[in-house]
């Protein structure tokens, strides 16, 4: 534990992420020191996308830091051809241990320009080549970068480090019909007609970091917006304008929201949006010019019942032109200033495009995720340079944890100091390079209040409070008493919280307390027993929280509560109870509650009651609502309980007009009921066709769960690869669930390790995992090897550990492929 200010620089926690998040070669990260700054980056090159092949010139005119003999760029599987200095012949010396090439200096310089020629033929990262197969002629030829988060030195030599920002241009030629996307400006396009060729040059005038640094290339259509100044644009599949248009076209309002709430209007000309095929991730922020996935493009059926993905994915690349693009991370240590900042960007512009309760039920499903990673993974402090790849610390601690801290810290200054303190921020630090401790600063400075000790406990040390909090009235005292214990094992967390107290004559008191004790109690004078005590009421404090008091008190905060989050609890504490009045109160909530979310978890509440009531009253609900999104979570809950009229209602649903959301679920509720005389069902939903797939992935759900060798061989049949990525990746994931013990699916899945598809290794790997199967570890191992994806090479080392017993975790459970995610780094 230590203390810190943010005038003392930049401070790591002294407590290290807990023994399953390390492995033997977690080490504290720094970044490498620097002999030069690159000033400005040239790169002429010709991409030959069916050659899969890059021959290049990168210039890059320096500035040295310090009298030196020689520089050194990161470079890996460059074919390095030659060398300038200044315009004149130069030997290097490629240091294959260091990724990278040295260049010897023959005098000293204060500035210099270094022309390096080179090659590169289909790296295992840092560029990717899309191609039209035999089992897939109709995919597109496509070429586009990834870098995030140490791989630009797979197509450039360059200083591949985030605090390292130098300006670019390009002149990238490509073959006809192609078009090439990169950052900043389009200047101008020459056509070579002898060779049915154009170059396209691009020029950005504003520091960038290499990993940010990015082209795309295929044959696009072009869809044209403007908000101001600033040029919107969507890229996208020829055919495809409207899909495009309808899942990110609200970027202009966005746009104009993030300026005015950052108070820094976006800087730049051009914004675009590149949907390109078989990408990594959900997105990639690449200044100016974002790449997303084109799997995201939703047809209109789609958008009418869930407009989330495309919207959300739009809003989290977009701020971080502001959170990781304009202002950058220092090292990764600190890259929640990046990720963080994406998210609860994503859910400032959900509460200002939909709504509060929009907003408050974003948070909570963050919340779920990151406490399933804290619970069921690992802990680790926010801010660590303990790991082995940078990829390892992009998980739902640096994603979500960050997000809903910065949630906690609005709700301590109020907004108007948080927005204000946000506008500080990124004013003052606006093109450059930032720690946590200059974010502290400025809440410090725009705010009054010192968060020192906030930022200690929640962001340099791992977990967070767990607190029981029982409320009950002293008729002697005549007071209602609350008692606050934290619970977790370590040291005490402090914080001030409020709490709301709803008395039966009069109006809601509301007091702020201080929680600085193992045990806190307070008293509050009244008269009678009040309707309802309710700890930290707009949910500010991020804690794991067990709540005690009267079922009378449940049942009004179940219908009276304004916050989604504490009706969500009501229900669910109900549930427990689960008297015959306590069912009616939660099916009147999942009825008629005025908010989606609450209706869906109010259905799911009732199911943990497991009666056979409760699934009737779902059943007979789901004619009356209107939301798909809600029938969607009705439906999951009734696969835990078999019986005729269920299995009949739900193939019906799975004919469900107008809807992808409805089939896929009730395919997967099909299969969990396990009645494997409905396989004949699920294999029609295998070839049904929808958006991201959904309706086949909910029946390999549905098929996994039935656990029979017909199943799994059913199953294995659509790993070949004429089926779509997300098909072959489901299977993949579902194998590790049916597959036990069946040497069918070791072998299946030890192929799949070896498919082109990045995400496709990944999934496979994990299964492998589930398996248990030593004899899956030779494999595993391998795939720790050489230069790959390292989110790869850490899933690896987390089956091994799986297989082994060590540090084991926690088996997962059936995961709900129809629960789409959206910020970028979700694997």
């Amino acid at each position: 534990m230590i203390r810190n200010d943010a005038s003392m620089g930049c401070h790591f926690s002294n407590e290290q992420p807990d023994a399953r998040f390390l492995s033997t070669k977690a080490k504290p990260q720094y970044a490498p020191d620097r002999t030069f700054i690159p000033l400005h980056i040239t790169l002429e090159a010709f991409v030959d996308v069916k050659k899969k092949r890059v021959d290049a010139v990168c210039t890059t005119e320096i500035e040295l830091l310090e009298n030196t003999n020689e520089v050194f760029f990161n470079a890996i599987e460059l074919k390095v051809k030659s060398v300038r200095v200044n315009g004149k012949k130069n030997s290097f010396k490629m240091e294959s241990e260091k990724e990278g090439m040295t260049i010897p200096l023959k005098s000293a310089l204060k500035k210099a320009s270094i022309e390096i020629h080179y090659s590169v033929e289909n790296p295992p990262l840092g560029i990717f080549f899309i191609h039209p197969t035999k089992e897939r002629p109709d995919k597109p030829y496509q070429a586009w970068t990834h870098s995030e988060a140490q791989e630009a030195r797979f197509w450039y030599p360059c200083q591949d480090q985030p605090e390292t920002k130098c300006p670019i241009e390009y002149w990238i030629s490509v073959n006809e019909p192609f078009k090439v996307v990169a950052n900043g400006d389009l200047v101008d396009v020459k056509t070579d007609q002898k060779n049915k060729r154009n170059t396209f040059h691009w020029k950005f005038n504003h520091p960038n970091p290499s990993y940010l640094n990015a082209f795309m290339i295929g044959d696009f259509a072009e869809v044209r917006d403007k908000i101001g100044k600033t040029d919107v644009l969507y890229y996208c599949e020829k055919g495809r304008e409207e899909d495009i248009k309808r899942s990110f076209g609200n970027t202009p309002q966005m746009i104009q929201f993030f300026s005015e709430y950052t108070g820094y209007t976006y800087p730049h000309k051009k914004y675009a949006q590149v949907a390109v095929a078989d990408f990594i991730y959900g997105g990639m922020e690449h200044t100016t010019c974002t790449t997303q996935t084109d799997l995201y493009l939703q047809d209109e059926t789609a958008h009418n019942e869930y407009w989330y993905p495309g919207e959300m994915l739009a809003a989290h690349e977009l701020a971080h032109q502001w959170f990781g693009d304009l202002l950058t991370c220092r090292d990764w240590a600190h890259g929640w200033l990046n990720e963080s900042f994406a998210v609860y960007f994503e859910c400032l512009w959900m509460e200002k495009k939909f709504g509060k309760k929009e907003y408050q039920y974003e948070l909570y499903q963050n919340y779920r995720t990151y406490t399933d990673e804290d619970k069921n993974k690992y802990r680790r402090p926010i801010v660590t340079n303990t790991y082995v790849e940078p990829s390892d610390i992009f998980d739902r601690h640096l994603y979500e944890k960050g997000c809903l801290l910065l949630h906690s810290i609005r709700g301590m200054l109020g907004d108007e100091a948080f927005q204000r303190s946000i506008g500080d921020y990124v004013k003052k630090h606006a093109g450059g390079s930032v720690i946590t401790e200059d974010l502290l600063q400025s809440f410090r400075s725009n705010s009054g209040k010192n968060l020192t000790q906030f930022f200690d406990e929640f962001i340099y040390r791992g977990g967070h409070p767990e607190l029981k909090v029982e409320s009950y009235y002293d008729s002697k005292k005549k007071q209602t008493v609350l008692r606050v214990i934290q619970t977790q094992s370590g040291d005490l967390y402090h914080f001030p919280v409020s709490v709301k107290i709803i008395p039966k004559n009069g109006k809601a008191i509301i007091e702020t307390k201080q929680i600085a004790e193992k045990e806190n109690v307070f008293t509050f004078p009244m008269k009678t027993i009040p309707f309802n005590v309710v700890f930290d009421p707009e949910v500010v404090v991020l804690k794991g929280i067990t709540t005690i008091k009267s079922r009378d008190m449940w049942n009004y905060q179940l219908k009276n509560d304004p916050h989604v989050i504490h009706r969500i609890s009501a229900a669910n504490e109900l549930a427990k109870f689960a008297s015959e009045g306590d069912i009616l109160a939660i099916e009147n909530a999942m009825r008629n509650d005025p908010f989606w979310g609450v209706r869906a978890e109010s259905a799911l509440a009732l199911a943990t009651t497991k009666l056979q009531s409760a699934y009737l009253k779902i059943m007979s609900a789901f004619a009356h609502e209107k939301d798909n999104r809600v029938k969607q979570t009705m439906l999951r809950t009734l696969g835990d309980y078999a019986s005729h009229d269920i299995h009949d209602f739900l193939i019906q649903q799975t004919k469900h007009p107008n809807s992808y959301l409805i089939p896929s679920e009730a395919y997967r509720s099909l299969g969990r009921s396990r009645n494997t005389t409905r396989m004949g069902v699920l294999e029609k939903g295998l070839t049904q066709k929808s958006w991201f797939d959904l309706i086949p992935i909910g029946a390999i759900g549905g098929i996994a769960a039935l656990q029979t060798m017909e199943a799994m061989r059913a199953l294995t049949k659509y790993t070949h690869p004429r089926y779509s990525n997300r098909i072959r990746q489901a299977v993949a994931q579902n194998l590790g669930i049916i597959g036990k013990g069946r040497v069918e699916a070791l072998e299946t899945l030890t192929q799949l390790t070896k498919d082109p598809y990045f995400n496709l290794q990944i999934a496979a790997a994990a299964a492998l995992g589930e398996l248990g199967d030593s004899r899956a570890i030779p494999t595993l191992l391998e795939l720790q090897k050489g230069h790959r994806d390292p989110r790869l090479v850490r899933t690896a080392l987390e089956s091994i550990r799986k297989i082994n017993g060590v540090l084991e975790l926690p088996a997962k459970t059936e995961t709900n492929p129809t629960t789409l995610t959206t910020k970028k780094k979700k694997n």
